[in-house]
């Protein structure tokens, strides 16, 4: 009867860790998408910042006459804001990919594993009461024709148990419909205002951005290296289960002690090697999941090659500011004056050269 108790509160448990487990990726997927609208929203007001900032900066560019300490204050908050805004597009674009990948791992590989393992628990406890009634039988007394017969209707009706049918039925008469898609798109309307600089689903590689994106894909790297351990760890386990349970039998010892564990064997193995491994589905998920994220940010620092590093504050107003990026101090008035100068008169050969050229004086 301990034995039987063992059973029953071992499939109790296995039960209980299923339901937990299927809740615990219903809360992760409601999560990621509570993110995606909040990144989103954030996404909207640092836009909203980035427009007010940029305003303000032309207002202070053409009452300031091109220099000033105001002008100079106005001109970090709106690279600061300008930096801000990149930054959150980069996540913004990074968390989409994340939450796609794990959305379709979610309906495709997480949630068909939950059912396949509660089905394998549930055959397990039967194969497990099957090994045991017969075994049971086969210490029952022969003695008397009466018993005879009976020993050979309880031995017909256990070979007559197939536990991989067992459930099938009745998990095809309750069966529902998988979820459908959850699709996680950029929102193209939240680039339509920012000069052509932020792209739709596309990282941003510029002065603002670089040494955040070098930091995440270090960090997403990392990641992916210790999930592809516990991966290892995890394959290992289940390979040594496998040798294992091929050299190991079930049920009751020739002195009539049960064997420990004989009631988590399965046709194909013990649970616990069934366990270990949706455990490595549910890593591999993992791993797509940062993998992807990865794969972004390398796309887009490759696409960058070896060239210069883009502006990512639009300062065109004046050349000079082109040099500003996410520098926190203002050049000095003297300073800027003459850069001013040194620019205008630049451009003013130009034009002088121009005219020139176009009246065929200079060949």
């Amino acid at each position: 009867m301990k034995y039987l108790g063992s059973m029953n509160f071992f499939c109790y448990i296995s039960i209980k860790s299923n339901i937990f487990n299927l809740e615990d990726r219903h809360t992760r997927e409601s999560m990621l998408t509570e993110d995606v609208a909040r990144k989103k929203t954030e996404y909207q007001k640092y836009l909203e910042l980035y427009k007010l900032m940029r305003s303000r900066f032309e207002e202070h560019y053409v009452k300031s006459g091109r220099g000033g300490r105001k002008l100079d204050d106005v001109r970090d908050k709106y690279q600061k804001a300008c930096r801000k805004l990149h930054l959150t597009h980069n996540e913004y674009v990074l968390l989409l990919c994340q939450a796609a990948e794990y959305e379709r791992d979610y309906r495709t590989v997480l949630l068909p594993g939950l059912l396949d393992y509660q089905q394998a628990v549930q055959e397990a406890f039967v194969v497990s009461w099957q090994t045991f009634l017969k075994e049971v039988a086969q210490y029952m007394s022969l003695c008397s024709e009466k018993f005879r017969e009976a020993q050979s209707r309880v031995e017909g009706s256990l070979e007559a148990v197939k536990p991989q049918q067992e459930y099938r039925d009745f998990t095809e008469r309750h069966k529902t419909n998988p979820p459908s898609p959850v699709p996680f798109t950029f929102d193209d309307s939240l680039v339509e205002d920012t000069s052509g600089k932020l792209l739709p689903s596309q990282l941003t590689v510029d002065n603002l951005t670089i040494e955040w994106l070098r930091a995440k894909l270090v960090e997403l790297e990392n990641n992916v290296k210790e999930v592809q351990e516990r991966q290892a760890n995890h394959s290992s386990a289940v390979e040594l289960a496998n040798n294992k349970n091929s050299h190991s039998n079930r049920g009751i010892t020739p002195d009539g002690s049960l064997k420990s564990n004989s009631f988590k064997r399965t046709p194909d193995g013990s649970l616990d090697n069934y366990r270990q491994r949706k455990e490595v589905e549910e890593l591999r998920c993992q791993e797509r999941e940062l993998q992807r994220q990865v794969d972004v940010i390398k796309s887009a620092l490759n696409e960058l090659g070896c060239e210069e590093l883009p502006s990512g504050c639009d300062l065109s107003l004046d050349a000079s500011f082109a040099d500003h990026s996410t520098n926190t101090g203002s050049p000095n008035s003297d300073q800027q004056q003459v850069d001013d100068t040194a620019i205008a008169n630049g451009q003013l050969r130009l034009e002088i050269h121009k005219v020139f050229k176009d009246s065929n004086i200079i060949k």
